[in-house]
């Protein structure tokens, strides 16, 4: 006798079939290197069945299809002109132009000091005083035996015109005319010497007044008042010029020859360095104004180092340059040619050589322009051929571009329309901002 079976018991038995075929398929595991491995059993948690993995995918590909994604997130500014020359730094120091060490000429006590150390001098100024007493009194000595010169003088041509008179007449003999003539001539001798005494006598006297020989800063005085000095006693005190001032520096050849090369003449290269501007930064990276011209090129090379010798003259009315000081020399092109910069950031490199990424006119899709760089310049390079001013640059969300693809660009300066192709500055600051202010924009603008 048979009894029929329900429908409900036919479907279970059906679905524990099913659960039966698929606990009945192996758990298995991918190894690296060894490749897929069947697990046992009791170890089946740490794999998946193939069936768990035609289910995922087929989850997978419906979740897909079910969404889309966006175009990729990309940060553009716009390349602006900026000038772009030769720019070259030289280390060096300051040297003063004059430079003088003052000392006595004669004996005797300093009687006064006129100045105190750091004093601006100028030529002629009174510094030292040495007591004159007894120069005063040689030199009136000195007259003294002038003036007998010349009375003995007076006589001997009074008595030699006699003579003459004499001679004439036959009253004395020749010997005595001869006599009165030599008379004469000591006479006028002893004059010149007189004289010479007085003129000594005289710089003596003057020499007891120490005087500046040039404009500059005095030092401090380092033998003072009520003390004996000679010409054997050193230095009484320094005189430095400080306005104008001159910067030594050591030039390599082959930089020399790059100022000669855009200088006016190849001849000269003091002339050379009319094409560039001259200027000083100081210890931290102080720049000092005005600029300098150059007042010497060595003409020879130190076989030792390569370089040769080259002296530029700085205003220095302020005083804030000083002898010894170490100071870098900054030589800039003063008319130097203007090309399109962009961020560093921008740059690819590939096989066929480098590149960037520009915006299209319809502001959503990307070309890969082929470019040549010139000069970098903090965080910039300049393009010296593949962009024109104006153009939109990728500079952020490069890595997964392509040529043509789709883009949602954000624009550094945070603006949401295409950017205005500008010849001046302002673009160039825009083209040099890249790097900080470029992610900041691309994160605003997300």
């Amino acid at each position: 006798m048979s009894f029929p079976v329900p429908g409900s018991a036919q479907e279970g038995g059906s679905a524990t079939g099913t659960q039966a075929e698929a606990g009945s398929q192996p758990t298995t595991i991918d190894l690296p290197i060894v490749g897929t491995v069947e697990l046992p059993g009791w170890l089946s948690f740490l794999g998946s069945s193939s069936s768990d993995q035609s289910t995922s995918a087929q989850g997978s590909g419906e979740g897909g299809e079910a969404g889309s994604q966006p175009p990729p997130a990309v940060v553009v500014t716009a390349a602006g002109l900026r000038s772009v020359g030769d720019e070259f730094e030289f280390i060096g120091t300051i040297e003063a132009i004059e430079t003088v060490t003052l000392q006595s000429r004669v004996n005797g006590f300093i009687e006064q000091v006129f100045f105190q150390g750091g004093d601006t001098v100028a030529i002629g100024d009174v510094l030292f005083k040495i007591e004159d007493d007894q120069y005063q009194a040689s030199l009136d000595a000195a007259n003294a035996r002038l003036a007998g010169a010349e009375a003995q003088l007076a006589e001997a041509e009074r008595s030699l015109s006699r003579a003459q008179e004499l001679i004439d007449s036959g009253t004395i003999p020749a010997a005595e005319l001869d006599t009165q003539r030599a008379t004469f001539e000591s006479a006028r001798a002893t004059r010149l010497q007189a004289q010479a005494a007085v003129r000594q006598a005289e710089l003596n006297l003057d020499y007891t007044s120490i005087t500046a020989p040039i404009d500059g800063v005095i030092s401090e005085p380092l033998i003072t008042k009520g003390n004996f000095v000679s010409a054997a006693s050193g230095t009484l005190a320094n005189i430095v010029q400080l306005d104008p001032i001159w910067g030594t520096f050591p030039i390599g050849e082959d930089r020399l020859s790059t100022l000669r090369r855009v200088g006016a003449s190849a001849d000269n290269a003091s002339q050379s360095a009319e094409n560039y501007r001259l200027s000083l930064k100081l210890s931290g990276d102080e720049a000092f104004r005005p600029d300098g011209s150059f007042a010497f090129v060595g003409n020879t090379v130190d076989p030792s180092t390569g370089t040769i010798e080259v002296r530029v003259r700085f205003p220095n009315p302020e005083g804030r340059l000083l002898p010894n000081e170490n100071v870098t020399l900054v030589a800039a092109e003063k008319d130097p040619p203007r090309f399109p910069v962009v961020s560093l950031s921008a740059i690819q490199l590939n096989r066929e050589g480098k590149s960037v990424f520009v915006l299209n006119e319809d502001n959503d899709t990307v070309r890969r322009q082929p470019v040549e760089t010139g000069k970098e310049m903090r965080g910039s390079v300049a393009i010296t051929s593949g962009v024109a001013a104006g153009d939109l640059v990728v500079v952020q969300g490069i890595q997964n571009l392509s040529d043509g693809a789709k883009v949602t660009p954000t624009y550094a300066d945070g603006g949401s329309g295409a950017v205005s192709a500008t010849s001046g500055e302002g673009a160039a600051s825009e083209a040099a901002g890249t790097g900080d202010s470029a992610d900041a924009g691309g994160e605003a603008g997300q």
